[in-house]
């Protein structure tokens, strides 16, 4: 398969490959492909409206279940903000 990226996209995924967060462009594809597929099969997000309290503190309670905290990565980080980009997106299509 080959892919065309424009000259900004391809430079950035270079910088991140020579910082080592990936051996080759082919397993930066390969995970930015997953990434993309596991989303789109996601549930909605959470809308934000008068019920968003509510929701918001039974999720926190539920967290509270799922076992002892931990550590955000860099790249959980990364899929925070990718996400929430892509919530944001949404939001201006409506």
């Amino acid at each position: 398969m080959e892919v065309a990226l424009p000259g900004e996209l391809e430079k950035r995924i270079e910088e991140v490959i020579g910082r080592g967060e990936f051996s080759s462009r082919a397993e930066f594809l390969k995970e930015a492909a997953e990434l993309l597929l596991d989303s789109m099969g996601e549930a909605a997000p959470i809308p934000v409206d008068g019920e968003w309290e509510q929701r918001l503190e039974t999720l926190m309670d539920e967290s509270g279940t799922d076992g002892p905290p931990v550590e955000m990565t860099d790249r959980d980080w990364i899929e925070v903000e990718r996400r929430g980009l892509a919530l944001i997106r949404e939001r201006k299509k409506m």
